[in-house]
């Protein structure tokens, strides 16, 4: 979903197709311009997928493809956390710590699904140098 409404210029893409193919990659994806709510399932071993939630659509019933809703998500991927200075183990929103002590909310197989916030802008005003940018990402 893209909450800016942007489209496919090619209407074909935009039309609602049937989500029946076990494989992603055999199933044709769209752009919606409904406006999205994004959050992020963070699963016992640390690995996150993003979720998308659409608007609700008044022509389609389900509003979102499986593979990105809460339930179904099947792209987890590794992301740094912090790690805590004396067991060196990352910390990150779990059922053992009420997922996150409440910041985030436990999904019916023991996940947590936490809200985010996007936020686009830029970094820097001119060109930075490596330095720069390496030290603004850590």
């Amino acid at each position: 979903c893209d909450a800016n409404g942007l489209i496919a210029d090619n209407p074909l893409v935009n039309i609602r197709t049937t989500y029946d193919n076990i494989f992603p990659s055999s199933n044709t994806m769209f752009w919606t311009n409904s406006s999205c709510a994004l959050s992020l399932k963070v699963r016992a071993d640390g690995l996150v997928a993003i979720v998308h939630e659409p608007a609700a659509n008044p022509f389609f019933e389900d509003m979102t493809v499986p593979y990105v809703d809460a339930n179904n998500t099947i792209t987890f991927i590794r992301v740094p956390w912090e790690k805590d200075n004396m067991t060196f183990a990352e910390i990150f929103p779990t059922v053992n710590n009420t997922c996150g002590e409440g910041a985030c909310s436990v999904t019916h197989d023991d996940a947590c699904l936490c809200e985010v916030t996007v936020s686009e802008g830029a970094v820097f005003d001119s060109l930075p140098t490596r330095e720069d940018m390496w030290s603004t990402l850590k």
